[in-house]
């Protein structure tokens, strides 16, 4: 089974401006990251959570991380509108929370041979044309997703043996 996983967790946590705001407007980024980490490790303790509960009815897993949270049109109409004065920080700030969830994963189901953890940034950068994103302007399409199905599917079936990511 694949999944790609919590983007939509980390836009809830970008959109509340009054707990990101403050973070976003000092000088020094040591607040920014100590809120990244905060949320990515709310972000990797729900995906734990979701697949504690459906490990035992699914043979492999493939966890699809997030993408760069910039590249996401949401985020960028946030950055010019909700953030105004402050959106290069907060894309910059989103894609910080990205990072840093992308590795916990990593490092939460490093240990377990029945999950392969592909980080979403690394397969985003290398593909070959401009994604596209669904109305709803936060979901990339399906041939998106399958463009991205096909960088990540010989390092998931290297880490998991047969799988079929079509």
């Amino acid at each position: 089974s694949v999944a790609s996983v919590g983007t939509n967790d980390t836009l809830d946590a970008l959109k509340d401006k009054d707990k990101n705001i403050g973070f976003l407007k000092t000088e020094t980024m040591d607040d920014d990251k100590k809120r990244a980490n905060q949320i990515a490790k709310a972000v990797t303790a729900n995906i734990k959570e979701g697949y504690n509960i459906v490990k035992n009815d699914i043979d492999k897993f493939v966890f699809f991380g997030l993408i760069p949270m910039s590249k996401i049109p949401k985020v960028k109409k946030w950055a010019a509108k909700k953030y105004q004065g402050f959106g290069d920080e907060f894309q910059e700030f989103g894609d910080l929370i990205t990072k840093k969830t992308n590795k916990k994963l990593v490092k939460a189901f490093a240990d377990n041979d029945n999950v392969y953890v592909a980080d979403g940034t690394k397969a985003w950068n290398r593909l070959p044309e401009q994604a596209a994103f669904l109305a709803d302007h936060i979901h990339p399409t399906s041939d998106t997703y399958r463009m991205l199905a096909q960088i990540i599917a010989p390092e998931a079936t290297e880490a998991l043996g047969d799988i079929n990511l079509s």
